[in-house]
């Protein structure tokens, strides 16, 4: 179906049965004419497996064995794959009516690689949409692109010819982070280009207490501190940078990365700046003085100036105009 490009939906389940049938229903109701959809149950013992058997004659594949958790079940259905488009779609979230027709009419264009589409929050109790988004953001250049960390897999959409150049699996050792480190390999191979970014809501994220994103939202930041360490260790960034990602940390994390559409100084220069404003949110004067240093060092473009960047985020206390002084001085200290 030329006008329709094949697109490959995989949703990883594992005990929710209370939810997976809006999933699959989302799903296989959107009527798109080139869906290869696959359910990849990790050995459920609830209701799900009766769920699955009632919409199987609309599912291309579907097992329930045991796995090793949510990134093995969606990379043993990569392995089945045929798609030419991928995601995937949690058992607890929903796609939005009509949402694979705008993704594939993207995917039209031979030249997009990356098809970003908004995610909004509902609550699951009452079904009502929630006033929040997510939508992995693109920003001006590569490099800040990587140091701000802002995804939203949901309606994060990859051509498969890409997924195949990353290596068409997941990053094995993550529980959590593993729809980022994929995006980061995305960036640091292909950089921005052929990425298109679409006004649409694309599926619906169920806002329940047990959902890994809300019961486990502490555990991430192992999978994230893993990725940022060692893009850093590979740039040979100031140590300071370093040992704020270094725990926790996924210790059996290794990637080389590829560098091939990253300026590493550039790369540095804006982590340095993200971790100084954290710094100064925390009240962390002395270390957020040494970290604005370590961005001017490595070139942080002067037209992204970190006070304006920081007061569009949060009221500044009166001492914080003296503290920049200070700091153009060439004072590391401050009393902000």
């Amino acid at each position: 179906m030329p006008n329709h490009p094949k697109i490959t939906v995989i949703t990883p389940s594992f005990n929710q049965g209370k939810f997976i049938g809006d999933t699959i229903r989302s799903v296989v109701e959107q009527g798109y004419p080139n869906l290869e959809y696959i359910v990849m149950d990790g050995g459920s013992t609830d209701e799900t497996v009766e769920v699955i058997k009632q919409f199987e004659d609309k599912i291309s594949y579907w097992e329930s064995v045991p796995d090793k958790g949510q990134t093995d079940a969606i990379n043993k259905g990569l392995k089945r794959a045929t798609g030419e488009v991928f995601n995937w779609l949690n058992s607890d979230d929903i796609y939005h009516e009509n949402s694979l027709f705008r993704i594939g009419e993207a995917f039209r264009d031979e030249t997009i690689n990356v098809v970003l589409g908004n995610c909004v929050f509902f609550e699951n109790e009452t079904g009502k949409d929630l006033d929040l988004y997510s939508i992995t953001r693109c920003k001006e250049t590569v490099e800040r692109t990587l140091a701000e960390m802002v995804m939203g897999q949901p309606g994060h959409f990859y051509r498969m010819s890409v997924i195949d150049q990353l290596g068409r699996q997941l990053e094995a050792s993550f529980r959590y982070s593993m729809d980022m480190e994929l995006w980061y390999r995305y960036l640091h191979d292909y950089g921005l280009n052929h990425i298109k970014t679409i006004d649409d809501i694309i599926c619906h994220f169920r806002w329940h207490a047990d959902s890994k994103t809300i019961a486990e939202g502490p555990e991430f930041k192992k999978d994230d501190n893993a990725i940022m360490f060692t893009m850093l260790q590979q740039c040979d960034a100031p140590q300071e940078l370093l040992d704020y990602h270094d725990s926790p940390r996924t210790m059996e994390y290794d990637r080389k990365w590829s560098f091939r559409q990253v300026d590493r100084h550039k790369l540095i220069a804006f982590v340095a700046n993200n971790l100084a404003m954290l710094h100064y949110s925390a009240h962390r004067y002395d270390q957020a003085a040494s970290c604005i240093s370590i961005a001017k060092n490595y070139g942080y473009p002067a037209d992204l100036n970190f006070q304006v960047r920081y007061h569009a985020q949060t009221k500044l206390p009166a001492g914080f105009l003296e503290w920049v002084r200070k700091l153009k001085s060439g004072s590391k200290s401050g009393t902000a």
